[in-house]
């Protein structure tokens, strides 16, 4: 039985570029080939980005999850047999930017799948401010249902990530994908489901001291997560500002932000 391809593409400026979806096996084998993926997907009404990339010939697809009638971001080839983490990672306040981006690129780089919903629909803020003005626009409730569209197809199992906001954003999404095989929380921490499942891994990574998050309100969640049995990391970076694995801001801490990443990858490649 032949493998089935997987493959990504580009999506810049709101608009596609690259080329279009295959329509039949036979073509998306040719695209597969010849190194060419289509530019974006619609998963759940959602348009969702994803890199081009070459697939190797070696590379063992069916090991992974395909969402129907889509073509899923994927990795490096990984060993036979070792089934890697499907992610979702949900943007900041300022909307899908670089940070996510390359976020992603970085966790396919390790063999995961990894997909970044624009929550936001193409629209981007230059300012926390104009970004929380954007977040009120748009609505919390409309944010949330943007994510559970974006998540209808992807496995149970699905990790669920974001960044400051985002976290907020996978928090929700938890609450109604109890069998989630790990939540990860950048740059903030969330609300606990009432009923989360005990011995879930959670990992949280948040500058100290944290505007956004005060000692206090963590100390408190801390017990929170505790009392609920949930194996909760939380990791603190003395001196980075509250998004400090983002390069573009005044917040950026480069030795967090790889400290960050790497415990990221331990905790993805554990789960």
């Amino acid at each position: 039985m032949q493998p089935r391809p997987l493959h990504r593409g580009a999506k810049r400026g709101g608009r596609a570029q690259g080329f279009p979806l295959p329509s039949s096996s036979s073509q998306l084998e040719m695209a597969t080939a010849c190194g060419m993926a289509e530019s974006q997907t619609r998963l759940g009404g959602m348009m969702i980005e994803r890199l081009p990339f070459r697939c190797p010939a070696h590379f063992r697809p069916e090991n992974r999850y395909t969402p129907p009638g889509i073509a899923v971001a994927c990795g490096r080839p990984t060993p036979e047999g070792i089934a890697m983490a499907t992610v979702l990672l949900f943007h900041s306040v300022y909307g899908l930017r670089p940070l996510e981006r390359n976020a992603a690129a970085r966790l396919r780089t390790a063999g995961h799948t990894v997909i970044t919903p624009d929550l936001y629909e193409g629209r981007v803020a230059s300012s926390i401010d104009q970004g929380f003005e954007l977040k009120e626009e748009i609505g919390w409730a409309t944010l949330c249902e943007r994510a559970e569209r974006a998540a209808a197809d992807l496995p149970a199992e699905t990790v669920l990530g974001g960044f400051s906001m985002g976290a907020a954003v996978a928090a929700h999404l938890w609450a109604k994908r109890p069998e989630a095989a790990g939540v990860l929380f950048l740059h903030s921490i969330a609300q606990i489901p009432h009923d989360a499942r005990r011995g879930l891994p959670l990992q949280v990574h948040l500058a100290d001291p944290d505007v956004f998050e005060p000692a206090e309100d963590v100390a408190a969640w801390r017990a929170i997560a505790e009392g609920a049995g949930i194996a909760a990391e939380v990791f603190s970076y003395p001196g980075a500002g509250h998004i400090y694995t983002d390069p573009s801001l005044p917040d950026h801490d480069a030795e967090a932000a790889e400290r960050t990443w790497a415990r990221v990858a331990n905790f993805l490649a554990a789960l």
